[in-house]
């Protein structure tokens, strides 16, 4: 018996040669899977990556917050109770995850509970180089911000010039 043929350009092809065998269709598959899990594994990897940077962001911008309360702050002297407190005070300043307040006493939004933040205050000097060499006494300020499993994630550093008479 004669198979039906079609012809396609000067070739004639018959109805066997035109179907995909079983061992194509597997091979076609399995390198889909693969481009499909490579694909996934990208994603996932980004995903974890986004998320650390997240975390990163919101460490910083705790940070920043406690560099800003402690610079609004009188130079010298001492105070009691948050909101009367002195660039001193802060050292040795420790909040815990979970209880997180701002310069107010209120609880900070929830998605930055999960750190905990602590400030040292140190007598330092700084060159200024633009006023030919002039130094400047002052404090700096190093807050560090930890994550749950006590990693530090930030520590930024600030110098706040002593107050003239």
């Amino acid at each position: 018996m004669r198979q039906p043929c079609v012809r396609y350009g000067a070739k004639r092809l018959s109805a066997r040669s035109r179907a995909f065998t079983l061992v194509e269709c597997v091979l076609a598959s399995a390198i889909v899977a693969m481009a499909v899990l490579g694909i996934t594994n990208a994603m996932g990897a980004g995903h974890r990556q986004l998320q650390s940077g997240t975390e990163l962001l919101k460490a910083t911008r705790l940070a920043e917050s406690l560099i800003e309360e402690v610079r609004g702050r009188p130079y010298d002297g001492t105070g009691t109770g948050r909101t009367l407190l002195h660039l001193d005070d802060y050292d040795g300043f420790d909040e815990t995850a979970g209880a997180l307040c701002d310069f107010s006493g209120n609880a900070l939004p929830v998605e930055y509970q999960a750190f905990s933040r602590q400030s040292k205050v140190m007598p330092s000097m700084k060159t200024l180089e633009d006023l030919g060499g002039a130094v400047v006494n002052g404090k700096t300020i190093v807050v560090i911000i930890r994550d749950s499993q006590n990693q530090i994630l930030v520590e930024l550093s600030s110098f706040i010039a002593e107050s003239l008479p």
